[in-house]
Order: structure tokens, then C-alpha cells, then sequence
């Protein structure tokens, strides 16, 4: 993945997750508040109470980090698994669009 990629998914991400999903409570209050955040292996993961493994790049909005949470052992592998849950929100957003569009 390179940081193009990187940027596209991002930027798709605060597209996408504007949306509000029925039954999904992880959208964008406000778009202008979406943040990115990098955590690196062996940094403590509050929640968790535990050290982390490998790589997180989160996207989350003022300090919450739930709206995707890329990981992996690698920085590029974390980026990776964060496109495809971006990814997996583009296309259901895609579906309910056009859902919508032939009602």
C-alpha cells in the first residue's frame, strides 16, 4: 500500500462513514472532526489494559477511536486491513444507495 492508497482510504472514509446505517451506531457526527491515529507495537492499549502486538492506525472522531481499526504486524499491513473495512463501507453504502435510488 502505498500513501496514496493510504490517502484514498481516508478520504473515502470520511465520505462513507457520514452515513448513518440502520442498526450501526459508527458514523461521523461531524466530518471536520475525523481523526487518524497511529499506534505502534509495544505501546499500552488502555481499553485492552495490555500492551499492543503490532501496528493500529485507527479512525475514529475527537478522541474516539470506533469508527475503523486497521491492524496488523507491520504499519503496512495494519493500512491494509484498515482499506478493507473502508472498502466493506463503501460497497454497503454503495448497495443502499442504489437501494434507495430504484424505490
Amino acid at each position: 500500500m502505498t500513501l496514496a492508497d493510504l490517502q484514498r482510504t481516508i478520504e473515502a472514509a470520511r465520505v462513507v462513514y457520514q452515513t448513518e446505517i440502520a442498526g450501526e451506531t459508527r458514523h461521523l457526527v461531524d466530518v471536520d472532526g475525523l481523526t487518524v491515529s497511529v499506534e505502534v507495537p509495544g505501546s499500552y492499549d488502555a481499553d485492552a489494559q495490555a500492551r499492543r502486538d503490532g501496528w493500529e492506525i485507527a479512525l475514529g472522531e475527537e478522541g474516539d477511536r470506533g469508527l475503523a481499526v486497521g491492524r496488523g504486524a507491520t504499519l503496512g499491513a495494519a493500512c491494509e486491513d484498515l482499506a478493507a473495512q473502508v472498502r466493506a463501507r463503501v460497497e454497503r453504502v454503495q448497495a443502499l444507495l442504489t437501494e434507495v435510488s430504484r424505490g
